[in-house]
C-alpha cells in the first residue's frame, strides 16, 4: 500500500502486505550462534544469494494440525505495560493492528516492509495527508470471552487502545504517536462503528507503518478498562485465542475460528509455545521431532542437515545492523570524516562476514541496513554514488587518509557489550579492533556491560562515551524510524552526537513526501549523503536459517514481532 500525492487516495486492501537489547540479543544469537563451539566442524561456504528459494511449490492448504515452536520464556501478555519485545510476539499471535506487513514465498518479500491491511479492509488519504481515514473489516470481532463475547470490533475500541497507549506510564513507546513538543496525531473521530478519522498534525508519509509496527498500537476490546486484567489473559482479534498458559512451561494457542482473515487461506487448529531458556536446546528439540521449526546458526544448520535429511530450509539476511559509532560531540577527532572513512578503508568485510557467518550470504550495510529491500543502497552498487570507494578494504588508503589529518596512531576507546551476544560477537568486535591497527590506529578495547549502558540514560546506548561505539541496532520496519532514530539531531538515540542541519532537513523532508516514487528516491538520495559522510561505519550482515520440518508448508517469513499474524496465520500442515 502507498501513499499518494494527490488530494484524495482511496484504497481497498488487498489481504497481504530494557526493548531493543532483548530483542538484539534474540536477532542475534538465534541467526549467529553463540559461536561456543570449537569442535572443528567443516564451516559451510557461502552461497551465491542470501535469500533461498523455498524447496517445494506453493499449492493449496487445508487447516488442522498442531504447530510447536520454542521460545525462550513465557511472554507478558499486555504489550502496553512493557518494553519486552516478547510481549510485542506474543500480541502477534491473538491481536490485531490497523495494518500489517506484507510476507510471501521469498523472504525477500518481507524486506520492503510493504504495509496491507489488518484490520482495516480500506483507507483514504485526503486533506494533503493531514487526514486519514480507516474502514474497519466487517467481519472483525474479538474472540468469545468474558466480558466481551465475541462482539464486533469497533472504532471506538482503535480510540481507546490509542489512548491507554499513550498514558501507559510503563509504555517506553507511549511518545511513538506524538508529543506535546511534537505532536503528530492531534485528534481521532469516530464517525461510525465502522470508521476512524485521525488528523495529523503534519503530512507523514511513514504513518501507515508506524500503525503497522508491531511495537505500537494492539487493538484491545474497551472493557480492558475494569472488565479483565490483561495481564492476566490476552482478548483480541487476531488469529489465535489464548487457551492455556503454564509459566515457564508452555502457552497454548487455538485456532480463532471467526477470525477476520480465515476465510482467505487455512491454517493450525492449535499453536504450542515450548518453554526452553537455552538457544541450544533448540537444535535438540528439531532433531527429535519436538518442534516444527527453529531459527539455526550456520554450525547447527550443517548438524541438522546430517541428522535431519529431509528438514526444508528458509534463508533469510539477518536484519540486525551492525556498525561503528564514531563520538563526535564536542571537540572530538572523529568530527573530522576523513577519520570516519579511514575507519570504514581499514575494515575487511570479507572477512568479518566470514567470521560471523561463515561467509555465508554476505551483504553490505549501507545507511540503512541490508534487509530493507528496496529501500536499501548497497555500497557496493551501481547507484551508491562516490562514497562507494570507501567501502573496499584498502588499508593503505587508511593510513594516507589518516596522516592527511594529521592523526596516524590515533589511539581511542574501542567499546563494545561484551555479555549480551554471545562468544561470536565478541570474536568479531577483536577482529574488528585487529583490522583497524593494520590500519593505523590505535584502539584499546573496552568490554562494557550491556544491560547498564543501554538502560542508563547516560550509558554508551545514548552517547555517553568517548572513542568509538562497536553496536547492533535494533531492526526498523520503516526507514523513517532508523534515519530520524540514529540521525537526527533531536532523536535520543542518536549515539554519536549527529549534528548536521541539512542532514535534518532531508530526513524531515523525505517524511512529508506523500508520493511513494518521490519519496523512495529522496530516501535513497539521504543513503549516498551518509555514504560519504559516514557518521556511522556499517559493517555486514549474512544467512540466517530456519529449518521446517517436512511437513511444514506455506511459512512465510516476517522480520517483524507480528509474526503471528504474518507468518504462522497461514502455515499449515501436511501430515496424517
Amino acid at each position: 500500500m502507498e501513499a499518494s500525492g494527490a488530494t484524495v487516495v482511496r484504497r481497498h486492501l488487498g489481504r497481504r502486505a530494557l526493548i531493543a537489547g532483548g530483542a538484539l540479543a534474540a536477532v542475534w544469537l538465534t541467526a549467529c550462534g553463540s559461536g561456543s563451539d570449537r569442535s572443528g566442524n567443516a564451516r559451510p561456504r557461502a552461497r551465491a544469494t542470501a535469500v533461498a528459494v523455498p524447496t517445494v511449490e506453493e499449492v493449496p492448504g487445508r487447516r488442522g494440525g498442531v504447530y510447536r515452536l520454542r521460545v525462550a520464556a513465557t511472554a507478558p501478555l499486555d504489550p502496553f505495560a512493557t518494553g519486552s519485545f516478547r510481549a510485542y510476539v506474543q500480541a502477534g499471535f491473538t491481536m490485531s493492528r490497523l495494518f500489517m506487513f506484507v510476507t510471501g514465498p521469498r523472504p525477500e518479500t518481507a524486506y520492503d516492509y510493504a504495509v496491507t491491511g489488518d484490520l482495516a479492509q480500506g483507507h483514504e488519504l485526503a486533506d494533503g495527508g493531514l487526514r486519514l481515514t480507516v474502514t474497519l473489516h466487517p467481519r472483525a470481532r474479538f474472540h468469545d470471552k468474558p466480558p466481551v463475547a465475541g462482539r464486533a470490533v469497533t472504532a471506538e475500541d482503535v480510540r481507546l487502545s490509542l489512548e491507554r497507549f499513550r498514558a501507559a506510564t510503563r509504555n517506553p513507546n507511549r511518545a511513538a504517536f506524538g508529543t506535546a513538543d511534537e505532536p503528530l496525531i492531534d485528534t481521532v473521530e469516530t464517525p461510525d462503528e465502522r470508521t476512524l478519522a485521525l488528523r495529523l498534525a503534519r503530512p507523514y508519509a511513514p504513518a501507515f507503518g508506524l500503525l503497522a509496527n508491531p511495537s505500537y498500537l494492539w487493538v484491545f476490546p474497551r472493557e480492558v478498562d475494569g472488565g479483565y486484567a490483561p495481564e492476566r489473559d490476552q482478548i483480541g482479534s487476531g488469529p489465535f485465542v489464548l487457551h492455556s498458559l503454564q509459566q515457564d512451561v508452555e502457552t497454548r494457542l487455538v485456532r480463532n475460528s471467526a477470525w477476520h482473515g480465515s476465510e482467505e487461506r487455512p491454517y493450525v487448529d492449535a499453536l504450542v509455545q515450548v518453554v526452553s531458556p537455552e538457544a541450544a536446546q533448540e537444535v535438540a528439540l528439531f532433531q527429535t521431532e519436538r518442534i516444527d521449526s527453529a531459527t539455526l546458526s550456520f554450525e547447527d544448520r550443517a548438524r541438522v542437515e546430517r541428522t535431519n535429511p529431509k528438514a526444508r530450509w528458509l534463508t533469510y539476511t539477518v536484519p540486525a545492523y551492525t556498525f561503528l559509532s564514531p563520538q563526535q560531540r564536542g571537540a572530538s577527532p572523529w568530527r573530522d570524516e576523513r577519520l570516519r572513512q579511514a575507519l570504514s578503508l581499514a575494515i575487511d568485510r570479507t572477512a568479518w562476514i566470514d567470521e560471523q557467518f561463515g561467509g555465508q550470504g554476505g551483504r553490505l550495510h549501507g545507511a540503512l541496513p541490508a534487509a530493507f529491500g528496496r529501500w536499501w543502497v548497497d555500497p557496493g552498487g551501481a547507484d551508491a554514488g562516490p562514497g562507494a570507494r570507501f567501502f573496499r578494504h584498502d588499508p593503505k588508503e587508511a593510513r594516507a587518509l589518516l596522516r592527511a589529518a594529521g592523526q596516524e596512531g590515533i589511539a581511542f576507546r574501542f567499546i563494545y557489550p561484551h555479555n549480551a551476544f554471545g562468544e561470536r560477537w565478541g570474536r568479531g568486535a577483536e577482529a574488528t579492533a585487529k583490522m583497524l591497527r593494520e590500519a593505523g590506529f590505535a584502539p584499546q578495547p573496552v568490554p562494557q556491560d550491556f544491560a547498564r549502558e543501554f538502560s542508563d540514560p547516560r550509558g554508551t546506548f545514548f552517547g555517553g562515551y568517548e572513542g568509538v561505539f562497536y553496536g547492533l541496532a535494533t531492526p526498523a520496519v520503516e526507514p523513517h524510524d532508523f534515519l530520524y532514530g540514529m540521525l537526527h539531531s533531536r532523536s535520543r538515540r542518536n549515539h554519536a552526537g549527529i549534528a548536521d542541519p541539512r542532514l535534518d532537513a532531508l530526513i524531515e523532508e523525505q517524511a512529508r513526501t506523500l508520493d511513494a516514487g518521490a519519496r523512495l528516491e529522496r530516501v535513497r538520495a539521504i543513503q549516498r549523503y551518509l555514504l560519504e559522510r559516514l557518521y556511522y561505519v556499517p559493517l555486514a550482515t549474512g544467512d540466517g536459517h530456519v529449518a521446517l520440518q517436512p511437513w511444514v508448508r506455506r511459512y512465510h517469513y516476517s522480520p517483524t514481532y507480528g509474526a503471528g499474524t504474518e507468518t504462522f496465520a497461514g502455515v499449515w500442515l501436511e501430515r496424517d
